[in-house]
């Protein structure tokens, strides 16, 4: 069963970035910049961290990979936006 995973990464040279980049953008779903959401089997959780990893310099980047709940969390008064199917928000 495939999971919901934030994918974080912090690489300080371009090259290496772009290297990094290439492997974690067309497994996102949404996200900005160094943080995507991505959808994952338990297969390929290890081979993405190995993948990157190869790309990266141990000592100078950063990634992490967290388990996160499908379903949004409203905290306080926030309630969940229901649209009109076919409503374009901008």
């Amino acid at each position: 069963m495939r999971k919901h995973y934030l994918l974080c990464y912090d690489v300080k040279s371009p090259k290496r970035l772009y290297r990094v980049r290439k492997l974690a953008y067309p497994l996102a779903l949404g996200g900005q910049k160094s943080a995507l959401q991505t959808l994952l089997g338990p297969e390929e959780v290890p081979k993405l961290l190995q993948a990157i990893t190869k790309k990266m310099d141990t000592k100078h980047d950063r990634l992490h990979l967290v388990e996160v709940d499908p379903e949004p969390i409203n905290l306080g008064c926030a309630v969940e936006a229901v649209y009109d199917k076919g409503a374009i928000i901008i």
